[in-house]
């Protein structure tokens, strides 16, 4: 998503009118103003279509039509709000899924789809059927230092058999506020290998009462959940307005003004939002978020 592009400058326009910076993104919380920061890039800038199909969820599709993503914040029997669904034809079945919980922030699902599209837009499939390589996801958490474990699972008889145990790769946050979990379990067929793989995916974030969590299935190429990965270890704030924090997670965050969000930009932005995905509000483009300090001066994550 271009800066300067229609979606790209609508977003920018509604970060721009928030009254504050936050960070870690992880614990930053859903926006009030829907799906905005997923669908509206895609719409504008991408050439997907869209559908509404009940109140307020909708269903956004590929121009190849593989691609489909679900926003699903009221659909009876969706417990994700996010669905995204990825087949290597059209009328094929689904070759991967990731689902997204209320409580997931915008930026992390935008950051998962933004690579899809551009992927699909560029002409090739290396969004459905390319690489299961997980230390492209892995080594970025490495590099931002979250804390690694191995669990065993399957082990709650002596009885199990080794072949059938599988164990977690679990890394955490330096906070201990999110992690991310590469389950890994052996495939008992090949047709078990092909439908689900050996390993899925698992971020969550957050505290009891107040927690959010995504999985991928095994089959989607690992570059995409790189790109989850990066979104959750990298320190730039996010906007939000105060009442869109969740007070469970507000101890939790370093929180600074955004010197943008002039009462006049605020009022014509929520005028815009106001008519969801037809915003296409044209507004200055802001610089980019700045990194926010702790009181102790040390770098604060997202």
């Amino acid at each position: 998503m271009s800066a300067t592009s229609p979606g790209g400058t609508s977003i920018h326009a509604q970060d721009q009118a928030k009254a504050l910076w936050v960070a870690p993104v992880y614990l930053a919380g859903e926006e009030h103003d829907g799906g905005t920061r997923v669908v509206l890039p895609l719409l504008l800038d991408r050439s997907w279509t869209v559908a509404s199909i009940r109140d307020d969820n909708v269903i956004v599709d590929s121009p190849c039509r593989r691609v489909r993503i679900g926003y699903m914040p009221t659909m009876p029997g969706y417990e994700a709000r996010w669905v995204i669904n990825a087949s290597v034809d059209p009328l094929e079945p689904r070759h991967w899924q990731a689902a997204f919980d209320h409580g997931t922030p915008g930026e992390i699902v935008a950051a998962f789809t933004e690579t899809v599209a551009r992927d699909l837009e560029s002409g090739n499939d290396r969004s459905l059927i390319s690489d299961r390589n997980p230390d492209t996801a892995l080594a970025v958490l490495r590099t931002a230092a979250w804390s690694q474990s191995r669990d065993p699972h399957g082990t709650g008889t002596e009885l199990v058999p080794e072949e059938l145990r599988y164990h977690d790769q679990l890394f955490t946050s330096p906070d201990g506020m999110a992690s991310v979990r590469r389950r890994v379990r052996p495939a008992r067929s090949w047709a078990e290998e092909i439908a689900s793989g050996p390993e899925m995916w698992e971020f969550t974030a957050g505290v009891p009462g107040a927690t959010w969590r995504g999985t991928v299935t095994s089959a989607a190429p690992s570059h995409l959940v790189a790109a989850v990965t990066r979104t959750l270890t990298s320190s730039m704030a996010v906007y939000r307005n105060e009442e869109e924090l969740v007070p469970l997670l507000r101890p939790h965050l370093v929180v600074g003004p955004n010197p943008a969000s002039a009462p006049s930009l605020r009022a014509g932005v929520a005028q815009a939002a106001g008519r969801r995905l037809a915003m296409t509000p044209q507004l200055t483009v802001p610089a980019p978020s700045p990194v926010l300090t702790s009181p102790a001066g040390q770098r604060a994550r997202r």
